[in-house]
C-alpha cells in the first residue's frame, strides 16, 4: 500500500493533507495540515484532541474564503479527515502520518527501562 497524502482539487488548485508526529508529549500528537498550491493554510500542531476541528481564513483570487479540517479518531497510522472550503466539502480521506513509527519511543523507552530495572534490581 503507498501512502500518499490526499489531494482533492478546488478552482483548479491542488488542496493537499499531511500528518505527522511532533515530540511534543513524546511522539503521541500529531499535527494535521492543509496546503493550498504548496502554500500552508492551516496546522493543527499537535493538539492533544482524540477528535476535532480547525479553521482559518485565506485569500484566492481576490476573495476571501475559509477552510476547515475536521478529524475523528487516528488508527495506528492515520486519521480520517474531512475539508471543507466556504461549507462546501472538497475532501473526505485518511491521511497518514509519515513518522508513525515515532510514536512506539515511548513504549520502546518504558520497556527498556523495566528490562534494565529487573536485571539490576537481582
Amino acid at each position: 500500500m503507498t501512502m500518499h497524502s490526499p489531494q482533492a482539487d478546488w478552482n483548479g488548485s491542488k488542496i493537499t493533507v499531511t500528518s505527522s508526529l511532533l515530540p511534543k508529549i513524546l511522539w503521541q500528537t500529531a499535527s494535521i495540515d492543509v496546503f493550498f498550491h504548496d502554500k500552508c493554510l492551516l496546522k493543527t500542531g499537535g493538539q492533544l484532541k482524540l477528535t476535532g476541528s480547525h479553521s482559518t481564513q485565506f485569500e484566492h483570487a481576490g476573495v476571501n474564503h475559509e477552510v476547515t479540517l475536521t478529524w475523528g479518531h487516528a488508527g495506528l497510522r492515520s486519521f480520517p479527515v474531512e475539508v471543507d472550503i466556504d461549507g462546501k466539502r472538497v475532501l473526505k480521506s485518511r491521511v497518514f502520518t509519515r513518522n508513525w513509527p515515532l510514536s512506539f519511543l515511548p513504549w520502546v523507552a518504558a520497556v527498556t527501562g523495566f528490562i534494565v530495572y529487573s536485571a539490576f534490581r537481582q
